[in-house]
This record gives structure tokens, C-alpha cells and sequence, in this order.
């Protein structure tokens, strides 16, 4: 086989070859960006994963005839006079055990950090603020004896 041929032979190969190279290189340069929206919307749904909880522990309170206390996931909670789930331990929300009462059934997303604060929102109850990745976190809160629950992009300071 001549040059010539063998040189034809291969520019199908080297097309796609570089047609690969480009793209593998687009993708890489989109790749913080395309990370950063991923996790903007895992936020977005564990926010609304927990408020859909939230309301449905509610609306199983009015079903339930207003218990004052009930069990899942065997945490024991109890609710505020407005029917909302709250857990608390002397005084103050155990905000671990509501993420994990609040949080998916099927596949919990974990928080890297946990921090609960006294607000001047609720006087009988603290806020509770989970950070889920740098920068982005969600919060549980309660004002008027109604829960809140909202996703935050700051950082969390002690």
C-alpha cells in the first residue's frame, strides 16, 4: 500500500480522534459548572423531600385525632399546637433526629455539618442548620408554632 493510501486510511481515525479530544476538553471545562447546578438541585429536592414530609406528618396528626405524641422511624415526636412535628429534649429541638424523621425514607442525604441555634423567631424553639456542601446548606425553623424549612447558600459560622 502506498503513503498516499495509508494517509487516507488513517484521517477517518484521526477525525474522530479529535473530535473525541474536543469533546472529552469541552466537558472538562463545563465540569465545575455542571457540579455546581447538581448540587443546587439536590438542595432544592432534600428542601422539598423534608417540607413534604413535614406536611405529611401533619395532616396524620388531623387524621389521628391530634395525638400529642407519635412514633416513625422509631423516633418518638411530638407537635406543636398548630399540629407541626417538632422533637426536642430538654427544652431545646434534637435536630439530628428531625433530619433524620424529616429526611427521605428511601435514601437520606447526609449533611457534613450540624449546627442548632437560639433565634429570636421561636421563643420555645432553636433553629437547626445543616450544611450539605460548601456554601450550601438547609434550614429547619419554627415561628408561630408553624414549621419553616429553607436552603441557604452561606457558609455556616460557629
Amino acid at each position: 500500500m502506498s503513503r498516499a493510501g495509508r494517509k487516507r486510511e488513517y484521517a477517518p481515525l484521526m477525525v474522530w480522534l479529535l473530535l473525541i479530544v474536543v469533546l472529552v476538553a469541552a466537558l472538562l471545562a463545563q465540569w465545575p459548572r455542571l457540579q455546581q447546578a447538581t448540587t443546587d438541585t439536590q438542595v432544592k429536592l432534600l428542601t422539598q423531600t423534608l417540607w413534604e414530609s413535614a406536611v405529611s406528618l401533619r395532616q396524620k396528626w388531623e387524621l389521628e385525632n391530634k395525638p400529642e405524641r407519635s412514633f416513625l422511624k422509631g423516633i418518638e415526636y411530638t407537635f406543636t399546637q398548630k399540629g407541626w412535628p417538632v422533637i426536642s429534649h430538654n427544652g431545646q429541638i434534637n435536630c439530628h433526629e428531625t433530619w433524620l424523621l424529616l429526611s427521605s425514607r428511601i435514601k437520606s442525604v447526609k449533611y457534613t455539618h450540624l449546627s442548632s441555634k437560639n433565634e429570636m423567631r421561636s421563643k420555645y424553639y432553636n433553629s437547626c442548620y445543616y450544611q450539605i456542601d460548601d456554601g450550601k446548606g438547609v434550614a429547619i425553623f419554627y415561628e408561630n408554632e408553624t414549621i419553616f424549612i429553607s436552603n441557604f447558600l452561606t457558609l455556616l459560622q460557629e
